[in-house]
Formats: structure tokens, sequence, C-alpha cells
């Protein structure tokens, strides 16, 4: 099998996708739609996990020959070499990858359990030998950083919510005399914040980021 990794496979499936949407298409449905095609070789996104959002946020960087974005649309469209050497572009079959990838999970399990490791950080080292080669540092740490804002968003939010602050910001006409101007500017501000809090957790519970 030709030595690809999986950012690279992703990548390839997603431009043949993408070729046969000569009026364009969504990042998020490109990316779900890839999802469908390879989830049997490698898991769908999570909020802390990303695989196919990095293989794919920045397409339009990587291969700008292929693939154009609208920013304001946030869609992707092929470009008309895309669309005429799609042909071209070729993945192993299913069978091969699940072989491939299989192999690798299964040769490096006992060695990471050995290191007893917990099932989830083994799960998470897993994904890391999937990667036969890595994006470059500055791609890797941007898509880290915004992913861990996710994950802290995530915690943050749900520490909100067990607090249930949200609900005693809920300042009365009369509570009001008891605290100075600043400090009902102050809490309706902090109210604020923490609805757009909520607003980007729920964004990132649908994955349309």
């Amino acid at each position: 099998m030709e030595k690809l990794s999986a950012t690279e496979i992703i990548r390839r499936k997603a431009l043949q996708i993408l070729a046969v949407y000569p009026e364009g298409v969504s990042s998020a449905s490109l990316k779900a739609m890839t999802e469908k095609e390879l989830g049997e070789i490698f898991e769908p996104d999570s909020y802390n996990r990303g695989k196919y959002r990095s293989a794919l946020y920045n397409l339009h960087v990587i291969l700008p020959q292929l693939v154009k974005r609208d920013d304001e649309t946030k869609k992707f469209f092929p470009t008309q070499k895309l669309r005429k050497d799609s042909v071209l572009i070729t993945i192993p079959s299913m069978d091969e990858l699940k072989e491939h990838f299989g192999k690798l999970k299964a040769v490096k399990y006992e060695e990471l359990a050995a290191k007893e490791l917990t099932k989830t950080e083994i799960k998470e080292e897993q994904e890391k030998i999937y990667e036969s080669k890595l994006p470059d540092n500055e791609e890797m740490i941007s898509m880290l950083k915004i992913l861990l804002i996710r994950k802290k968003v995530v915690d943050l939010t749900n520490h909100i919510k067990e607090s249930g602050i949200l609900e005693l910001l809920n300042i009365t006409p009369n509570e009001t005399k008891h605290i100075s101007f600043d400090e009902y500017e102050a809490i309706f501000r902090l109210k604020i914040q923490i609805e757009a809090l909520d607003m980007y957790r729920k964004l990132i519970d649908t994955e349309k980021l």
C-alpha cells in the first residue's frame, strides 16, 4: 500500500468529494461527508479530538491550486483543475486501509499497555501512531491551541452551570438599591459574557466550528 498518513488520506477523500460539487460545499458539510466515508478507519471528531478538522480546516491554503474558500459563506469550492483531474486523486481501498491501520493499532496496543497507561491514554497514543508524518509545527501548534480553547470552554461552562451563578445574576429592580451603579453594570456585563460563553459551548456541542 502506498505510504500515506491519515491526514493525507482524509484530504484526498475530501478532494474526491468536493470535485463533484461545483457550487461549493460548506466546511462543516465537507467534513461530515468525509467522516461518513472514512468513519470505519478513523473515528469521527469529538470536541477534544479533531483529526478531520485538523486535516481540512485550511485545505484551501495547503492546496490553493485545487481548492478555493469563500470566507463569508465558509464554503469550499473546487477549482477547474480539481474538477478536471479528480480521477487522478487516488487512495487505497477500504480493505487495504482497514488492514494497514488495524495492524498498527493491534501491534502497538500491547506495547502501550505495558507502560501502564489508561485506556484513554492508550487511545490517544494510538491516534498519534496513525500519522506517519506530522503537519508542520506551526500548523500543529495552532490547531492544538484551538482544541485546547474549546476544551477549556467546555470545562468552564460546566463549572458555571453547576455553580448556579447565572440565575443569581438576574437582579431585580428592588435588589439594585443594595449595590452601586458600577457594581450593577459589572454584573450586567458578566451576565452577557457568560451567555456568550454558553453560545460558544453550543457551537462546540453541535460541531459547527
